[in-house]
């Protein structure tokens, strides 16, 4: 055996019969953790934090706020996340994607009336795989940002953008929003005409 194969030995017998099932997500973990904080145990919310780290490589602090049915692409593999970042309802995450503070940049007001320099992510967005989002921007609900993008203005609820920096290039409407509707995970298995009305209470929505 050589010394590489010798050390991945090592290692796998340490893990040992936990490799047999799947490891707990980004999510999985940040969920225990709230729990644990929610018990007052502080130390052992931390030892989840860490562990995210170990196993994905993800910065995903237990102050952020994550919504249910939040998902992260891949488990969620390579993330950044601000402290003070919002991710909203069934918002989709991609893998090595960065949600973070930006010095000097635009703020947002917060529910509870606070100066905010930290993205918002909004109910059922998707963010694609190595996008950066900087600063107090709001990406809009149902709103798709591209690949690599690097976003530091606010994005209109059902919009895509792309670019770096990100500009807009499409709208989803209810014309062209059964096109899309694969993109959002949730909606898979919802009617068309279920979907529809989520897509025109969402236009009717107050703009950003």
């Amino acid at each position: 055996m050589s010394k590489n194969e010798n050390s991945v030995e090592k290692i796998i017998s340490i893990f040992g019969d936990l490799l047999d099932s799947p490891l707990p997500s980004v999510t999985d973990i940040w969920e225990v953790a709230q729990a644990k904080l929610n018990s007052g145990d502080l130390k052992e919310a931390n030892k989840c934090y860490q562990l995210n780290h170990l196993l994905h490589n993800s910065h995903v602090p237990n102050s952020s706020k994550i919504g249910k049915g939040v998902k992260f692409a891949y488990g969620g593999i390579g993330l950044i996340i601000h402290n003070d970042c919002e991710i909203r309802d069934y918002a989709v995450i991609g893998s090595n994607v960065t949600i973070g503070g930006r010095a000097r940049s635009k703020y947002r007001i917060s529910e509870d009336g606070k100066r905010v320099y930290v993205p918002l992510i909004d109910k059922y967005a998707y963010v694609a795989t190595g996008a950066v989002i900087l600063g107090g921007v709001t990406i809009g609900s149902m709103s798709i940002v591209g690949a690599n993008a690097v976003v530091i203005q606010d994005v209109p609820h059902l919009s895509i953008v792309a670019g770096s920096p990100s500009k807009i290039i499409g709208k989803i409407t209810v014309d062209n929003c059964l096109s899309y509707k694969s993109t959002f995970s949730i909606f898979r298995n919802v009617s068309d005409g279920a979907y529809v009305d989520i897509v025109k209470s969402i236009e009717q929505s107050k703009s950003l």
